[in-house]
Order: structure tokens, then sequence, then C-alpha cells
């Protein structure tokens, strides 16, 4: 491997971790986890995720890197590896994580990285991704779904899918299967719409922001565009962002009413941390 090949892929294992990272962690995003979130347990749980996902990602870049040159397909990717190994070093600290977000944060970082290192840009097509991942993959993914996301599993039982016939199934089925019962956090893996984030965010940071408020801008974009967000609560994002968000005083203290409000009327808006992370890879990798 070249010298700037490997630069590439270290530059690149930086920027898809610190966008995972920035996801979970800027703050304030209202109804959602973030740095100082009162679900600590939970925000704990998948910053162990960000954790053990950088000390395995350099397995999806290498193999991207193959891809890349035409030496694998995607239907060879080692999903059920990679699965393996995100359990093996969270359960390494801890154990009962059950974090329904790992599951899809993981497929939108792992795709957009096969998707980058395959066109060398992000945006566009990536179903075909999913649809080439099936048999031990998708059996994998399954598994996985037992230790993160029991909820997700049983919806799949409800659907005809078990241990034993989960193999002749590809990936996209399964992410289809959960979507078409209302789970939104997979319905943004097949259509996440980021045009207006990512607007936001390119702007935002190419105005110098820092990456912390530039981040949060592109969630209450999203949010604002999300239909279980009432209007008088728009109307306070709105307010907050024009008090100058997270760059004033005034305005983070306006978020941070607004995200005690939304926690208040049982309201969870981490659903939207999947087309935020979308969003945040296409501002950050490059």
């Amino acid at each position: 491997m070249s010298i700037a090949s490997l630069r590439k892929e270290r530059r690149l294992k930086i920027q898809a971790t610190h966008s995972l990272y920035l996801t979970i962690s800027s703050y304030i995003k209202p109804g959602a986890l973030h740095r100082f979130t009162t679900s600590l347990e939970r925000y704990d749980n998948l910053m162990l995720f960000v954790s053990a996902y950088g000390a395995i990602i350099d397995e999806v870049i290498n193999f991207g890197d193959l891809l890349s040159r035409g030496r694998k397909a995607v239907g060879d990717f080692p999903l059920s590896i990679v699965l393996s190994s995100i359990k093996s070093v969270m359960y390494t600290y801890a154990s009962g994580l059950e974090e329904r977000l790992i599951p899809p944060l993981l497929l939108a970082s792992i795709t957009d990285i096969l998707h980058y290192l395959v066109k060398n840009e992000l945006g566009g097509e990536q179903l075909y991704i999913y649809s080439s991942f099936t048999n031990e993959n998708a059996r994998e993914f399954f598994e996985f779904l037992k230790a993160f996301d029991r909820e997700a599993k049983i919806i799949l039982n409800r659907k005809g899918y078990n241990e034993s016939n989960v193999s002749n199934a590809s990936l996209l089925e399964l992410i289809n299967a959960l979507a078409a019962e209302k789970r939104r956090d997979y319905e943004y893996l097949l259509k996440a719409q980021v045009s207006e984030c990512l607007s936001e965010t390119e702007r935002r940071y190419m105005n110098g922001e820092t990456l912390n408020n530039t981040v949060v801008s592109g969630f209450i974009s999203i949010l604002l565009n999300d239909e279980k967000i009432s209007s008088n609560i728009k109307s306070g994002l709105l307010a907050a962002m024009k008090q100058g968000g997270m760059k004033t005083k005034e305005g983070g203290k306006a978020l941070l009413e607004i995200d005690r409000q939304l926690q208040a009327q049982g309201i969870d808006t981490n659903d939207n941390l999947i087309p935020l992370l979308k969003c945040t890879n296409r501002l950050l990798i490059k």
C-alpha cells in the first residue's frame, strides 16, 4: 500500500470515528442523547460503542480498500466479523448493554465508509450495499439484535424470520421489514433526507463555528422537518437559534429548556441521530 493510501485510510478512520462521536455527544440536542443528557446510562452505553467502533473500524476500511480496487465484491464484506468484534469489545467492559440505536448507527457508518471508498464521495444510492449482505451476514445481524435491540428481533420473528431461515434473506429485507413497522431508525437508513442538514452544517462550519455547534444546528434542522415535533416546540427551536443557538448563553439555555420539556413529555428524538450521522459523515469525510 502506498504512503498516500495509508494516510487516506488513517484520515478516514479519524473522520468516521469523530463523526460518530459528535453525533452522539454534541450538545444540546433537544430530546436526544448528548453530553449533558439526563439519560446517563444510555449515553454511557453509546459512548462505549464509539470506543468499540474505533477499535475495529480498520476491518471495515481495509475491506473497503480491497473493494475499491476490484479485489472484493460487496457481498464478500465480513459483516459478521465486524458485529462479533463490536460485541466482544463492548462486553469486555460491561454486560447487558441493550441499546437499540447501536445497530442502525453501526450500519449507517459502515455503508457510508464502503460507499465513500468505492465512489470517492458520499450521497446517492447506497441500498445496493444492504441488498448485497446476505446469508451469514443477515444471520449475524439477526443475532446482533438479541444483544442490542430485542424489540427489533421480536418484530422480525413476527414477520416470519427466525434462526433457521434468516440466512435466506438479505439485510435489505430485514431493514425493510423493520421500517414497515414504523421503526423510524430503520426508515432513515433507507431514505435519510439530509440535504437541509448538510446545507446548514456546511454554511455554519465554513463561517467558523465549532463542530459541536455546527452539528447541533444540523440536528435542529432535522427536528424542524420532523412531523413528531409540535409547532410550539418548532417555534421554540427557531427562537433559540435566533438567540444564537449554542453560540450564546441565552440560546444554549433555551435549547436546554426545550430538551427538558421534551423529556418531561416523553418525546424521544433519538431516531433522528441516524440522519444526523449521515449528515455529519458528509460534512467530515472528504
